[in-house]
């Protein structure tokens, strides 16, 4: 059975929690590692994020900043043992963390480009580290309770 272009991208739900996410709660997904399965994954990033304390600016830069770096995942990711890429979320005390991770090795662009400045816009919306390495690369997303607004009711 083929799948219309319009049609959502399959994905799997690894842990999901119903309800508001406060202190001590995770959420992750698999996605397909296709360009289209980018608006699934911030669909559902904000699903979980409106029900934090964030504030609607900050969820939506954490939300923007992941899906550069899923969109790197999908572009970059060469080789990859499994043709996924991972999201988690983690809600706790101190922070919301955001990681995205691919399967494969790096691929530099092959032709001079105007772009690259992806990792940047990431660094300026929020912590921002990234672990590259054989198996794969890591892109994990903070933001710290003290951009917290007032506690969730």
């Amino acid at each position: 059975m083929s799948r219309r272009p319009s049609e959502p991208v399959p994905r799997t739900v690894v842990s999901a929690h119903p309800g508001p996410v406060l202190a001590g709660r995770r959420c992750e997904w698999r996605f397909i590692s296709l360009p289209s399965s980018v608006r699934g994954m911030r669909q559902d990033l904000h699903d979980v994020l409106d029900d934090t304390a964030l504030s609607a600016d900050l969820v939506g830069d954490l939300v923007l900043a992941a899906s550069e770096a899923a969109n790197n995942a999908v572009e970059h990711a060469q080789r990859p043992t499994e043709p996924f890429f991972d999201v988690c979320v983690e809600v706790d005390h101190e922070a919301v963390t955001v990681t995205i991770r691919d399967h494969g090795t790096w691929r530099q662009p092959r032709v001079p480009t105007v772009r690259g400045r992806g990792l940047a816009m990431m660094d300026a919306l929020a912590q921002t580290t990234v672990t590259a390495g054989v198996r794969g690369t890591t892109v994990t997303i903070r933001c710290r309770h003290t951009a917290l607004g007032p506690a969730a009711g």
